[in-house]
């Protein structure tokens, strides 16, 4: 991830229904890769078309310093 980022990737790039890559490492709860996102600058609360965001994937799932990296993010 730090690799893409480095190379320009585009942090809050995701897929078409609002899933971007924040949300889908906060899901599955890798700490690292939320970390290096929102160090690119990835908008901590862009949600899905559904309203479901990377802050209530991580509550949900019980990761609790996602949730506080989030927060601290602006989420």
């Amino acid at each position: 991830v730090e690799a893409l980022l480095g190379a320009g990737a585009d942090p809050d790039l995701g897929l078409s229904n609002g899933e971007s890559p924040l949300w889908g490492a906060a899901l599955g709860g890798h700490e690292a890769v939320v970390s290096a996102l929102l160090g690119a600058g990835a908008n901590a609360s862009a949600a899905r078309e559904d309203g479901v965001g990377p802050l209530h994937v991580a509550a949900q799932a019980g990761s609790e310093r996602i949730v506080s990296a989030l927060l601290a993010a602006g989420a």
